[in-house]
């Protein structure tokens, strides 16, 4: 086991590398998610 700072670094490294922009995400998911209530089940 770690100690002292560098478990706290490689946490924020790890947190700065799995960053991503989820801005465009939110309309295909609410269309997936009706799409879904419409013919009750999941299409994919």
């Amino acid at each position: 086991m770690e100690e002292g700072d560098n478990p706290q670094m490689l946490l924020s490294g790890i947190r700065r590398y799995s960053k991503y922009n989820a801005k465009g995400l939110l309309t295909p998911s609410r269309n997936l998610a009706s799409q879904t209530m419409k013919k009750e089940f999941y299409p994919l």
